[in-house]
């Protein structure tokens, strides 16, 4: 049993103890968000959820803007596959410098700066070059002024028609309620586009705002250095400062070991190990990128080579890899009927969604009832021999079923060995951990008694047998699914005195069909005569 030295502060913990093998399914949406994060020039620097394309392309910018960059790509096709909401983290380059206005005051100083942010958070990039501001004073006598924001397309000219915020009744003097940075920078009601940094001891006549008419930022600059260096220490940041207590299922976009990408093996294995750190992430990494002319015994020797070698991602149940790339009908072109390949992990995700809303985590997104994809056609298909081999090394394959469609067909992840290799498996239990976590954090601060033992374990109780009722464990009989200690027999004096309450929680785990067999016999004249058959699979 851990010991009070264990946890280096008060909190709540969770500590898995799997034991080989255990059976189930379940029927209560999850809580798991999707996550998408890559480096790029437009959009806020911390994760930022989005609950449609159209929000996205509103913060992003749209295809003509991206470049080709496969964030957009991966975003379309999460909601193109039933994706309801998901967070977005775009990273910049490390020398990309942020777009700033000086804005001046009667006496011709610099009373504030205004720079280029979005979501209160200052948003390098050359973006920020089309943000203009406005300084409007209400009338000839008064100190306060309107600032004006607006948001002018590259090659259009500043007009009534981008205006995107007005501050009314804006003041310099730090004493009054209408104060520009208390206004400005509000993180409930400021602004989207800029924030305000400066401020001089008020002088009234002298420091109040000069007018200003529109005026662009400027020196916003998208910079070359790629963070490839910082990217992992940067991701892993983001999303524990801004997305805490949230059930990831997280996409680096782009191809695995790609030229410019964010997807090498060490920023991968980096991921993946934070990951399992804070138990409530789980990562989907696209395959390389297509390189044609290619067989599909090539295409499955880059797969397999991205967990063999020494560039391998490593063995985990945080992590999954599927393949091959999709062929889909090019979002981003204007000629009708341009297709590109992309990865499937923005899809796959959009499935997730779709499936958890429906149904519940525990049913994978696979098969021919939940694993069919929006696409065109595959890289390559598969062959019997190339299934053979990529199944060892749990690689999920995407293959088209005749009467289907193209489906997932595929529900392992990285980790070799039960239970947890599969995905459902590995996501029910990020499930429990985290609602376990938040229905205990009533207990902290309490007095350590058996009162607390009977409430936590009410608790709990409560929640399990209606994840149970659900179909989310190993059996629908409450007493066979799970069962729940937090009394005497793991909570001694010692520990209580230590400020320590352990509730131990056991529960049967399922995990999903990946074999059917189906023997048939011949009936001949009452009796049965067997048929060997030579083998055969879908």
């Amino acid at each position: 049993m851990p010991t009070p030295t264990s946890y280096p502060r008060p909190g709540a913990y969770i500590n898995e103890q799997l034991l080989p093998l255990i059976t189930g399914a379940a029927n209560i949406p999850g809580e798991a968000v999707a996550a998408f994060a890559n480096a790029f020039n437009i959009g806020p620097v911390i994760p930022t959820f989005c609950t449609s394309w159209q929000q996205f392309t509103s913060l992003y910018g749209n295809f003509s803007q991206s470049n080709g960059n496969t964030l957009h790509f991966a975003v379309y096709s999460y909601f193109v596959n039933g994706g309801t909401g998901c967070y977005v983290l775009r990273v910049p380059n490390t020398d990309a410098v942020a777009a700033h206005l000086a804005i001046p005051d009667l006496g011709s100083a610099t009373v504030f700066t205004a720079t280029a942010a979005q979501q209160q958070v200052q948003s390098p990039g050359a973006w920020g070059n089309q943000i203009y501001v406005e300084v409007q004073a209400l009338n000839a006598i008064t100190k306060y002024v309107n600032i004006n924001v607006y948001n002018v397309p590259v090659g259009a000219s500043v007009g009534p028609g981008y205006l995107v915020e007005s501050f009314l009744n804006i003041s310099t003097n730090p004493a009054d309620p209408r104060y520009a940075l208390t206004i400005v920078n509000s993180p409930v009601s400021g602004s989207n586009f800029i924030q305000l940094t400066g401020g001089l001891a008020y002088v009234a006549g002298t420091t109040d705002f000069a007018t200003m008419v529109p005026t662009p930022l400027a020196s916003g600059a998208d910079g070359s250095l790629s963070p490839a260096s910082t990217f992992a220490a940067t991701l892993t940041t983001a999303f524990d400062n801004y997305a805490t207590n949230q059930v990831l299922n997280l996409n680096i976009t782009g191809g695995f070991n790609a030229s410019g990408s964010m997807n090498s093996n060490t920023i991968v294995n980096t991921v993946v190990s934070w990951a399992a750190a804070r138990e409530d992430v789980f990562v989907l990494v696209d395959g390389p990128i297509p390189s044609f002319p290619e067989s599909s015994a090539t295409v499955t020797s880059n797969y397999t080579g991205m967990v063999t070698g020494g560039s391998s991602i490593a063995s985990s149940s945080f992590v999954a890899v599927h393949g091959p790339y999709l062929l889909v009908q090019d979002p981003s072109s204007a000629i009708g009927g341009a297709t590109r390949y992309i990865g499937p992990s923005g899809s796959i995700l959009g499935l997730w969604s779709f499936t958890d809303n429906l149904i519940g985590v525990q049913q994978v997104a696979a098969g021919v009832s939940f694993g069919q994809l929006s696409c065109l056609g595959l890289e390559t298909y598969f062959t019997p021999t190339d299934l053979n081999t990529l199944f060892p090394y749990n690689i999920n394959a995407i293959k088209k079923v005749p009467g289907y469609g193209f489906c997932v067909f595929g529900a392992r992840t990285l980790l070799q060995g039960f239970p947890d290799m599969y995905i459902p498996v590995r996501r029910v239990l990020m499930k429990i951990e985290h609602d376990s976590i938040n229905l205990t954090q009533f207990a902290m601060f309490e007095p350590n008694t058996p009162t607390l033992w009977g409430e936590v374990k009410t608790v709990l109780q409560n929640y399990l047998t209606t994840q149970t009722l659900a179909g989310l464990l190993g059996s629908t009989n409450p007493a066979q699914a799970f069962s729940i200690t937090c009394d005497s027999t793991n909570n001694s004096q010692q520990t209580a005195q230590a400020g320590m309450l352990n509730i131990s929680i056991a529960v049967a785990l399922g995990s999903p069909v990946e074999i059917i067999v189906i023997n048939i016999s011949q009936l001949v004249q009452g009796a049965i005569t067997s048929s060997t058959p030579t083998g055969s699979s879908t």
